[in-house]
């Protein structure tokens, strides 16, 4: 039986954290946000990827300004990882409380607005757009 630390699963993990960090820069080039574009409308996550490629610059000011919970979804997935070494009410009162945050964070970011990060506007989203049309709007 192989351990999780061997170099058996060594290559596939990295080879799998190589392809999910190139499929999201090349996500954020060419569409950005999926859920901004079909609505108008940031996500609870809209500035994570920016702030993941500011913290490989060493830039963490504007990491944090991109998104200021960059560092929970690595956490939230270390605790997935372990899950089974975890109390289940010590877990499901870390995962609460990091929902919260990102909730807390997203209201706020977006009452706030100012930034170019977060944005209300759901007039520029393809679904309005495409309602528009349908409705033999502009």
């Amino acid at each position: 039986m192989a351990k999780v630390g061997t170099k058996k699963w060594r290559l596939p993990t990295v080879a799998a954290g190589v392809l999910c960090a190139g499929l999201l820069y090349l996500e954020n080039r060419l569409l950005g946000c999926p859920i901004k574009l079909l609505t108008g409308i940031s996500c609870a996550g809209c500035g994570m990827t920016r702030a993941w490629l500011q913290v490989l610059r060493l830039d963490f000011r504007q990491a944090f300004y991109y998104h200021p919970l960059f560092v929970l979804p690595p956490v939230a997935l270390a605790m997935l990882w372990q899950r089974s070494r975890i109390p289940p009410k010590v877990f499901k009162g870390c995962m609460y409380t990091m929902m919260a945050a990102f909730l807390v964070v997203y209201v706020y970011r977006l009452c706030m607005g100012g930034g170019d990060v977060v944005v209300f506007a759901p007039r520029s989203g393809v679904a309005f757009r495409v309602i528009s049309y349908l409705r033999g709007g502009n």
